[in-house]
């Protein structure tokens, strides 16, 4: 009887410990418009904690936080605030599930409106885009729109060579929206083909890409900074061979005979063969040509697009010296990497097999236990590597 109510204490007091250490727990966020399963995991990496939900409860949807040795409980009241998502701590354990009555609250709400410039004309083909959804339209020939999205959804309006504009939906149910024109934008000068224009006088589906903005992405090739920058463009690794470069699509893959690979033009000069040695540190700027009009620039060789690249160049009575460089270690995420049997496993998978089939089972599956767990050989490929480039520049005019 003595032992009984000692262990039966002894269990309250280890209960009471560890919900006391759970609920001291803190943890320090600076997250913006992140996935908030990412959030969630995060909170798992500095705590104790396990959430556990359903698959009615939206973990995709995108927040932002930015608190500092905050208990659990207070980032999550912050997190969660205003969303469909209710939360209850258990011991060690955070139970997610759906508030019902908020997301009665935020029921798809039918949008409508019209688009049009500073002038009062109607504006055809804007893209209309519910933040952080993916979810979206464009205004028809009379520059209207619809969609379904929820109270509190930001629409993203954007159209090329105009400002993009935000709007936060409270309590209109129709929107009238004006754009206002990117006159800086217009006035952009750019490289087409044999000269340069404004941007404002191009008549052709054309993109430019300025690199100097894109100067910390740490890749190794051109076409990787130019992957989700341009519209239109698709960008993508073909194989997973080292070193091997992209694949750029402007206009499709539409021959079955001949390559679908784009122009690329250096400096005037137009390139055949792997245009991916190209160092990006010496490229200032890029530009796309997209439509069927740069045949009559090019010929036959433009009918999947062209890439305008432009190097950087010296300036005369000036000296320039850059240096770029970046350094950090590549992993594959535990995430994302495929389930593997351990030694017991796998022989007692063979010794089930042959079981089923009605076969004797080979003494070297007839007792799974003692290969333990084994050899992990997936882990034996994968190792955390260094990842490093330097890049040194010196541009003069004598």
């Amino acid at each position: 009887m003595r032992i009984s109510i000692f262990l039966l204490f002894f269990c309250l007091f280890s209960l009471m410990a560890e919900n006391s250490h759970s609920q001291n727990a803190r943890v320090t966020i600076n997250r913006s418009d992140a996935p908030l399963e990412s959030i969630l995991n995060e909170i798992e990496s500095q705590t104790d904690y396990l959430f556990i939900y359903k698959e009615d409860v939206n973990v995709k949807m995108r927040k932002s936080i930015h608190v500092s040795s905050k208990p659990v409980a207070e980032v999550l009241s912050i997190l969660l605030a205003e969303s469909s998502v209710a939360y209850k701590m258990a011991g060690n354990h955070i139970i997610l599930t759906r508030n019902a009555a908020l997301a009665a609250q935020q029921q798809k709400l039918g949008i409508a409106g019209t688009v049009t410039d500073a002038s009062g004309e109607v504006l055809i083909g804007v893209s209309v885009l519910i933040k952080g959804s993916g979810q979206g339209t464009v205004t028809d020939l009379d520059g209207n729109f619809s969609l379904a999205a929820n109270m509190g959804d930001i629409l993203q309006f954007s159209y090329t060579g105009y400002i993009p504009q935000e709007i936060k939906l409270k309590d209109n149910h129709s929107l009238s929206i004006v754009l206002k024109e990117d006159v800086k934008s217009l006035d952009e000068v750019v490289v087409v083909a044999y000269g340069t224009q404004t941007k404002r006088a191009v008549t052709g589906a054309m993109e430019t890409l300025d690199f100097d903005k894109l100067s910390d992405v740490p890749v190794a090739q051109f076409t990787q900074k130019m992957q989700g920058q341009i519209a239109g463009v698709q960008v993508n690794q073909g194989t997973g061979v080292p070193g091997q470069g992209m694949n750029v699509r402007i206009r499709g893959a539409a021959s079955l005979s001949t390559g679908s690979n784009p122009l690329y033009v250096v400096d005037g000069f137009p390139i055949v063969g792997d245009i991916n040695d190209i160092n990006p540190n010496e490229i200032e700027s890029m530009t796309i040509l997209k439509d069927a009009a740069a045949t009559s620039l090019y010929g036959s060789r433009a009918a999947f697009g062209v890439v305008l690249i432009q190097t950087k160049g010296a300036k005369a009575g000036k000296t320039n010296i850059s240096f770029n460089a970046y350094m950090g270690v590549q992993n594959v995420p535990q995430k994302g990497r495929p389930e593997m049997m351990n030694g017991t496993e796998w022989a007692q998978f063979k010794k089930e097999s042959y079981e089923d089939l009605g076969q004797s089972v080979p003494t070297a599956f007839q007792n799974p236990s003692q290969y333990g767990k084994g050899h992990d050989w997936y882990a034996a490929m994968l190792r955390s590597a260094m990842i490093q480039d330097y890049n040194v520049s010196v541009s003069t005019v004598v």
